[in-house]
């Protein structure tokens, strides 16, 4: 894969991330988040003419007096001080002032708090039903024959170079087991607790080792070697939501998936006044199983951030595709193109992936490759109910 591809893809995942970050502010900000409680106060004036003053203190002028016994009403408190409005009398004139609270009594008082999540009961149920999850994050597998094939590949190229003479300088090599995983969930819940969801993963690995060598001249020569694989799952499980705190929810689901993978790999050696490149492609698709345990952490009724461990289950096989080998010294190319079917050859020392028709199989310990897709990805996101 080029540099180009590699920061097309970074730019792609900084956006859907910034977009989880704004949404994320934007809810906070809703009238759902940002409306806070208030009181109501039922008071009865315990003195006589007690004073009904302009503003909260002892010096400002006196707009009405209240006698003893009168009952008021206040949704507001600076310091010391109820705002209370007397209702209009004979002269039709509504009085708004601020009286003492050492000259009245509190006989009641409500907390109203606004319409949110945590006034619903858990049994609750609002909305049309629907539930629209988004999360991203880190994605490990097992990798199976891709993993021992790919570093294989690269190790044995790196040791018939060494075995040929050349010095090595340096030697890097990645790990083909992780990647990134980006994906969504539409949810119909037919009760509180349980519902039923359609949802999609994209996941994405890419690893690239590089191996450093040089010869009596010193001159220095590299040897990439790069694979990758593309992945989309469809994916329809049971969902179950279990309230543990009005704040909290833990979150099981699971189901059948199909599995769409696309592998790609390039071994590309630079040497001057010479070119090697080899390079690998095949699909395959597979029926696998996912399963995830969540936090809904939530922000209003609407909204919640979401943690999330998802598991899956799939050993891919059946890989079809081609091979090209291209090697050039002086302007005289020789290219060879085979396709056929995904092999994992076991050699004496290392195993390695190659496209074999199923002629050329036979007689080599050669079996069809097993992507082992099995694993985790731990996934961060938000949570939407409509």
């Amino acid at each position: 894969m080029s540099n180009e591809s590699g920061n097309r893809l970074s730019g792609i995942i900084r956006k859907c991330l910034l977009a989880i970050l704004w949404g994320a502010c934007f809810l906070s900000l809703s009238p759902y988040a940002w409306n806070q409680e208030t009181s109501e106060w039922k008071l009865r004036v315990a003195i006589e003419n007690a004073a009904l003053r302009q503003k909260p203190d002892l010096a400002s002028p006196i707009v009405a007096t209240v006698a003893k016994g009168t009952i008021l009403n206040s949704n507001e408190v600076e310091g010391a001080w109820f705002r209370v409005t007397i209702t209009p009398g004979k002269e039709g004139v509504t009085v708004i002032g601020y009286i003492a609270s050492n000259e009245v009594e509190i006989l009641e008082e409500k907390i109203k708090r606004p319409p949110g999540f945590y006034e619903e009961p858990a049994e609750e149920f609002h909305g049309l039903g629907f539930t629209l999850k988004l999360a991203a994050g880190l994605s490990l597998f097992s990798g199976g024959d891709f993993y021992r094939g790919a570093a294989g590949m690269f190790d044995s190229n790196a040791d018939a170079f060494i075995s040929s003479g050349y010095t090595e300088e340096s030697r890097k090599t990645k790990s083909f087991r992780s990647g990134f995983d980006a994906g969504g969930d539409i949810i119909y819940h037919f009760s509180p607790r349980l519902g039923v969801g359609l949802g999609m993963d994209y996941i994405f690995a890419r690893a690239e080792s590089l191996f450093v060598f040089q010869g009596h001249d010193a001159i220095a020569f590299k040897l990439w070697s790069t694979p990758w694989i593309n992945a989309f799952s469809v994916k329809l499980g049971l969902f179950y939501s279990l309230p543990v705190a009005p704040w909290l929810t833990v979150c099981l689901n699971g189901g059948p998936a199909l599995f769409l993978v696309k592998y790609n790999y390039n071994r590309n050696v630079v040497i001057p006044g010479a070119a090697d490149d080899f390079y690998q492609q095949a699909s395959a698709q597979r029926i696998g199983f996912r399963g995830g345990l969540g936090l809904e952490i939530h922000l209003n009724q609407r909204a919640a951030v979401l943690l999330e461990a998802q598991g899956r289950y799939a050993r891919i096989t059946d890989f079809e595709g081609s091979e090209k080998f291209s090697h050039e010294v002086s302007g005289w190319p020789t290219i060879r193109e085979v396709q056929g079917f995904l092999y994992c050859v076991e050699g004496k020392k290392y195993a390695e992936l190659a496209i074999l028709s199923d002629g050329d199989a036979n007689g080599q310990n050669a079996t069809k490759a097993v992507l082992d897709f099995t694993g985790i990805s731990l996934l961060a996101g938000l949570r939407f109910r409509f």
